[in-house]
């Protein structure tokens, strides 16, 4: 629970029963679903015992890294050198600072000593895992990156992976948990833990929201919400580990994009104002160069959106191309009215266009412009995001390359 020192962003308190008849009720856009439903492992309440079943509000598709990602992740963390430790520190200047008080220095310091207790009392892989998880933390506080704002998120890691590599059964790779209790989707990633996985909650938003199911939609958002971060005067919600040559803290085009889109059409069905605030704040990262933001510049009035705000010429076409449905959203006259939104859709729309050819293998699409080739997931993915961008603008390049890949996949 985000306490009052914790100001995440610009004073967004959300009601759940404010706002009724500020927004009108406009017919929704389809929002995408995923091509595959994801399996995911319930966990019970001791964290012992796991039922695997196959979520189809979970997408089975995963963020890869870029090429040589893998190497360059622990290249990166090689040089952290975090200082263990270093949490405590961060945290004792936090309370001198006034930005969080007495009350949660203790909850927050009581955390992180039971993570490293835990982590001293097991051993192989479970002592590691939650170890990379404790050093990960340190590092973000060793390099002045654990404000008061990112606590939440940080420290609901250090929990849940203390929780998780004390009494859960051993995971394989990639394996998805969701904890008792809690609609957010945890992953787990070798050498890095259990993480937040926030594009997969944040779909699991969206097929509410296409569902209609408005007190699941409450719900999940009641947890994604706090989880929300000021990155450069604006809301974020990032990842917290090393990846494909990144270090934590870092966001994506791909679940901010998704994000947004959620926030504004739940703030639609719900007529919550609250929610359109906290989409528009969202728009920040859009406008930023990497590594603060995800805006890359590829010509006069041509701006691509990449995947990871820390590859800057890592061009996705998937995450492009769901940036755009989301930022869409976020302008049109029906939902968002943003016309910054509007704007950053305008310079991007340019430059998906001129892109959509150079992905097109003749027989199959390109994942990215580096060279690899979409598996079938990723290829239903992108003619999905691609067909719902079709349904927005109307007949364009993104109908007709929506309808080539289609006829790639039938074969």
């Amino acid at each position: 629970m985000r306490r009052a020192g914790e100001r995440t962003i610009t004073a967004v308190r959300l009601n759940h029963r404010a706002c009724p008849g500020i927004l009108a009720a406009f017919a929704l856009l389809t929002l995408p679903a995923p091509a595959l439903a994801g399996r995911v492992l319930l966990l019970d309440q001791s964290a012992r015992h796991e039922r695997a079943v196959n979520d189809p509000a979970v997408p089975a598709s995963d963020l890869p890294p870029p090429p040589g990602g893998m190497r360059a992740a622990r290249a990166a963390r090689a040089h952290a050198a975090a200082r263990a430790g270093a949490t405590r520190t961060a945290l004792r200047q936090l309370l001198a600072s006034g930005q969080i008080d007495q009350v949660e220095y203790q909850d927050r310091l009581k955390t992180y000593n039971q993570a490293v207790s835990t982590r001293n009392g097991l051993s192989g892989k479970r002592r590691n895992e939650l170890g990379w998880v404790i050093g990960n933390t340190d590092e973000i506080a060793q390099k002045g990156a654990l404000s008061a704002a990112r606590l939440e998120p940080v420290f609901l890691i250090v929990a849940r992976n203390t929780e998780f590599w004390r009494n859960s059964p051993i995971p394989a790779s990639g394996d998805r948990v969701q904890f008792y209790g809690s609609q957010l989707i945890f992953q787990y990633y070798r050498g890095e833990g259990m993480q937040l996985q926030q594009l997969a909650t944040w779909g699991k938003v969206n097929a509410a929201v296409n569902d209609k199911a408005k007190k699941l939609v409450t719900y999940r958002l009641d947890e994604l919400v706090p989880l929300a971060v000021n990155r450069d005067g604006g809301s974020a919600w990032e990842y917290y580990f090393h990846f494909g040559g990144g270090s934590p803290p870092w966001t994506s085009s791909l679940s901010q994009g998704t994000a947004v889109q959620a926030l504004i059409h739940a703030s639609s069905l719900l007529r919550n104002r609250s929610y359109a605030s906290l989409a528009y704040q969202s728009l920040r990262i859009f406008q930023l160069a990497p590594p603060r933001g995800v805006r890359t510049r590829r010509g006069p009035g041509r701006v691509h959106y990449v995947i990871y705000s820390f590859a800057p010429h890592y061009y996705v076409l998937n995450a492009f191309i769901q940036a755009l449905n989301g930022l869409f959203d976020m302008g049109s006259p029906k939902l968002g009215k943003s016309a910054r939104a509007r704007a950053l859709f305008a310079v991007g729309d340019r430059e998906a266009r001129r892109e959509l050819p150079k992905f097109d293998t003749g027989h199959w699409a390109r994942y990215s412009l580096s060279g690899e080739i979409s598996d079938a997931s990723y290829m239903v993915l992108l003619r999905d995001f691609l067909r719902d961008l079709c349904q927005r603008v109307g007949p364009s390049p993104y109908c007709t390359y929506a309808n080539r890949f289609t006829r790639y996949l039938n074969g």
